[in-house]
């Protein structure tokens, strides 16, 4: 590794990779770069130099800087410039006096082509100018905020799988399923794509594959009336004493044979044939 030198160091063509951490001077090593760039006959133009930075406020203080550069080379040198501005003078001394002002004057008339950007502002200029050889639109529009997608493809989903579905609503209301739980799931593991589940979990398609088994055996009334059973459950684990009371309900609502439902016309009771639910 070798200290970078903006006026001597060689940059070859091709990747080079300059570390450098805050506050060390990367404006200031940058904004001297494009001069000399120009002057070495690397670019012909600024508007071959591509300037890419984080914020917007860093894109338009180096490109600021960088225009105070070559304005300040275009201008005669200073009595003190090698003291008050030790980078100009720096590339002054470094090339030949006429090659320089036509350069740099040639440079100051197109400085407005000068592309400095942001990564986002970058990647929106090459869907705009490229994006119709993969079919995108010639105006794209750029999303800053996913939530209201990412809301609208979960109620969606929820609209396909869920609510289509009997045996998957009945679960639904049974256990207390909300599509908010969804939302917010969706939300929190949005900024991890690469997050694996422990244990995994299985495919939507095979979930309901399995509940649409487990509810073949009995026909629309009894699935009604299991749910209604299940919304009482809740209530009674208020009234009783332990939790050992609430789980002998679910022990007995498992063991117990559903018949269909011939006396109620809005399928509000269940029968239970060889067995008492209390």
């Amino acid at each position: 590794m070798i200290n970078f030198d903006f006026i001597h160091t060689p940059i070859q063509p091709g990747l080079s990779v300059i570390e450098a951490s805050a506050g060390t001077g990367k404006t200031f090593a940058i904004s001297h770069l494009v001069p000399r760039l120009l002057l070495e006959g690397t670019i012909q133009s600024v508007s071959e130099c591509l300037l890419v930075t984080f914020t917007n406020d860093a894109a338009g203080e180096l490109a600021e800087r960088v225009r105070r550069v070559l304005t300040q080379l275009a201008a005669p040198a200073g009595a003190n410039e090698a003291k008050e501005n030790p980078g100009v003078h720096a590339i002054r001394c470094q090339f030949p006096h006429e090659s320089l002002q036509t350069t740099i004057n040639k440079a100051l008339l197109e400085v407005d082509r000068l592309n400095v950007c942001t990564i986002h502002s970058y990647c929106m200029q090459v869907l705009q100018t490229e994006g119709t050889l993969c079919g995108l639109p010639v105006i794209p529009e750029l999303c800053t905020d996913v939530d209201e997608i990412l809301n609208q493809l979960v109620r969606d989903y929820w609209e396909i799988h869920v609510a289509s579905d009997l045996a998957m609503t009945s679960l639904k209301v049974s256990g207390g399923w909300h599509i908010s739980d969804d939302i917010q799931f969706c939300h929190d593991a949005l900024p991890y794509p690469e997050a694996e589940f422990i244990p995994a979990v299985p495919d939507i398609k095979h979930t309901i594959a399995q509940c649409e088994a487990l509810f073949s055996t009995r026909d629309e009334c009894d699935t009604l009336g299991l749910r209604s059973l299940f919304l009482e459950i809740p209530k009674r684990k208020k009234d009783t004493p332990s939790t050992q009371v609430f789980e002998s309900h679910f022990r007995k609502l498992m063991q117990a044979k559903f018949s269909l439902c011939t006396g109620c016309s809005d399928c509000a009771q269940l029968h239970c044939t060889g067995k008492k639910l209390v």
